[in-house]
């Protein structure tokens, strides 16, 4: 099964393999190839482009277009969004979050969303962890030995960046004003307000859950007002979807092979 209009209340969560060595520009938009070049590595440079490549590919489908015409602006504090259009259907929120050589594209509908995706690696030290944290985080943490807290802290601060995407504030707000709890239940919080932010964000609660952790990958997803109860997974492969014949690409969803859904996963 594969999914097809985004349903109220839905979430489509794609997961991308962002090292398929299929690095195409030909949809990006110039200030994405800008960034692209400010890469130091050819790697980085290629995760960036095949991540933003993805993105475009998935969200045409949505928006009925083709990738290169899609209008990707930004927010006052740079939280990407599609332009609406007219003429067109009601363009869907989403979100994206990269580690290492994965990245996660988060998309709903009627209501801004926010992903954070953190891989197992290299973690602040401790001192550094806490700093990271509320008053009322700091004390729940202080019982944990350091194997515990390094888990609770990647649970805390992917939620913590979803939580400020999905308000469309990013780091204007400093994560360790955002209260959040730590064992992964699901969750509703308000984010403090930030210069610029639309008022909604203050009058509208932040429904958080974080993933059960997989293959070393912690992810949690915010939405803003409206809690999240499932959340669609789909393998997105780029090296298939290029393999495939020009005149299949104009509604990905539905040619054979180039998506895999993986699970319904219940928050």
């Amino acid at each position: 099964m594969r999914p097809n209009r985004l349903a109220d209340g839905a979430v489509h969560l794609w997961w991308i393999n962002l090292d398929t060595g299929l690095a195409d520009t030909s949809a990006l938009s110039m200030p994405e190839l800008e960034r692209a070049r400010g890469f130091r590595t050819e790697r980085g440079r290629a995760r960036y482009v095949v991540a933003h490549a993805a993105v475009r590919e998935i969200l045409a489908h949505y928006a009925d277009t083709d990738a290169a015409s899609l209008s990707i602006v930004s927010q006052p504090h740079g939280k990407p969004c599609l332009a609406a259009t007219p003429a067109g259907p009601t363009v869907p929120a989403f979100s994206l979050s990269r580690s290492g050589d994965w990245a996660v594209l988060a998309v709903t509908q009627d209501s801004e969303i926010g992903v954070d995706l953190e891989i197992d690696g290299s973690v602040p030290d401790r001192a550094a962890m806490l700093a990271a944290l509320t008053p009322n985080e700091r004390d729940a943490a202080a019982m944990l030995d350091d194997d515990a807290l390094t888990s609770a802290f990647r649970v805390a601060w992917t939620r913590k960046e979803a939580c400020l995407k999905a308000a469309g504030i990013g780091f204007a707000v400093d994560p360790s004003e955002v209260e959040v709890s730590l064992d992964g239940a699901p969750c509703s919080i308000r984010v403090p307000s930030a210069p610029g932010a639309s008022l909604v964000y203050g009058s509208l609660p932040v429904h958080v859950v974080t993933l059960a952790p997989n293959q070393g990958r912690t992810v949690s997803l915010a939405r803003v007002g409206v809690p999240i109860t499932t959340a669609q997974v789909v393998q997105f492969d780029m090296s298939r979807y290029h393999s495939l014949p020009s005149r299949h690409k104009t509604n990905p969803i539905n040619k054979s092979g180039a998506f895999k859904c993986a699970e319904s996963l219940q928050s």
